[in-house]
């Protein structure tokens, strides 16, 4: 009697998913419904913090409409501005058009060749999704003022460490400082914030440049550092859209065929 042995061959299938937006402040182009008139948030520290948010209280007069958008944020900034004092984030109110658009304001009132720097970021506790494998970012900046040098850069935490991007420069208007970037084209570096990890407050550091993978991601952000060209003025960013996509991790899926 012959014994009839059957086998069973797998087949190994990596189940790959399109990219999704993990994290949006306004939109491509701008909004006016965000807020209805000028609205204060809270005092950015030059120690950056995770524990509280700088954004004005979600609600009816910021973002009362928050489907599919990210208004809580948190942030930190270089000691700067006359008697070191630091900035407050305000949401600036101003109709969609070519120029316009409610946005985030990081302004600081800095002396001629003052240096200024500032980040903000979203935790992965309000993400959109559970995606964690960052694959682009983009975002829509202009300076408050110009006579300004400003460049933008993007912040990626995975884990407890912080990665910063290389920069890229932007103007007065936002035509020149709609950025669109993928992780791929991105260089990246070590980054610690200010007033963390052994830095004084008000001071950040970029480090040595890496080779990263981002997943899982626990936070992103953005870090712009303004140079005052001119007199005494306000100088900082005005942010009228920022959002970042992702996908799951490569899902394994094992099938089995008889």
């Amino acid at each position: 009697m012959k014994k009839i042995v059957m086998m069973s061959a797998t087949l190994l299938l990596a189940v790959f998913a399109r990219a999704g937006t993990i994290i949006e402040w306004g939109a491509a182009g701008g909004v006016a419904d965000i807020v209805a008139a000028n609205t204060t948030g809270f005092y950015v520290s030059s120690a950056y913090s995770e524990t509280t948010a700088v954004n004005p209280a979600v609600g009816a007069s910021y973002y009362p409409n928050v489907t599919g958008k990210s208004p809580v944020f948190y942030a930190g900034a270089s000691l700067q501005g006359v008697g070191g004092k630091g900035i407050n984030t305000s949401i600036s109110d101003s109709a969609p058009g070519a120029d316009g658009g409610d946005a985030i304001q990081l302004r600081s009132f800095t002396e001629s060749n003052e240096n200024y720097r500032v980040m903000a970021t979203w935790l992965s506790v309000d993400f959109l999704t559970t995606d964690r494998n960052v694959t682009s970012f983009s975002i829509e900046v202009k300076e408050i003022i110009t006579d300004s040098d400003s460049t933008v850069r993007f912040l990626v935490k995975i884990g407890t460490q912080w990665y910063i991007s290389g920069p890229t420069s932007f103007d007065g208007n936002y035509l020149g400082g709609t950025i669109n970037a993928t992780v791929s084209a991105l260089s990246w570096y070590l980054f610690t914030p200010f007033g963390a990890d052994g830095n004084a407050d008000g001071v950040e550091t970029i480090g040595a440049a890496q080779s990263i993978k981002l997943d899982p991601v626990t936070a992103v952000g953005f870090y712009i550092e303004t140079l005052n060209t001119t007199a005494r003025k306000f100088t900082g960013p005005l942010v009228r859209h920022f959002s970042v996509q992702a996908v799951p991790s490569p899902a394994i899926k094992l099938i089995a065929v008889h």
